[in-house]
């Protein structure tokens, strides 16, 4: 009967920790965000990586283990992407979806999110990109 009781209570005591712990990584889970990058280059030299830059409307380079990478597009919407994704094939663009997580949700990409998807103005699509960038790289410094 002695050890029952003791069994029963590290049961219970091991049952409530584990819960907190679920609890806790389910949080810090909800509040993590996938936002998707199109990338269109990887260079070795800075100066090649701004040569290829310039091909595009929006774009920005940024320095990343050793390699200049060049985006053009980034959202952190499922049907953004879908319609990066065709309007980039339908333009022959070739490009590489880069996946990078965030510990916060990005809010501000929110509002620009709201306008890619009304629009059907690649003027308008680029500078909308181009301010989403500037502010993806900040989130990266």
């Amino acid at each position: 009967m002695k050890y029952l009781k003791v069994i029963l209570l590290s049961i219970l005591i091991g049952s409530v920790l584990s819960l907190i712990l679920l609890l806790d990584l389910k949080k810090r889970i909800d509040n993590s965000e996938v936002v998707y990058v199109f990338q269109v280059g990887v260079f070795k030299t800075k100066e090649n990586a701004i040569m290829y830059q310039k091909d595009f409307e929006s774009s920005i380079t940024y320095y990343d283990n050793e390699y200049y990478r060049v985006f053009i597009a980034v959202t952190n919407n499922i049907k953004v992407k879908e319609k990066l994704m065709n309007y980039f094939d339908k333009n022959n663009i070739k490009y590489f979806i880069k996946e990078y997580s965030f510990k916060k949700k990005i809010f501000e990409f929110d509002k620009y999110n709201e306008i890619l998807i009304k629009t059907d103005s690649s003027k308008v699509m680029y500078k909308v990109n181009s301010e989403m960038l500037k502010i993806f790289l900040s989130y990266l410094s």
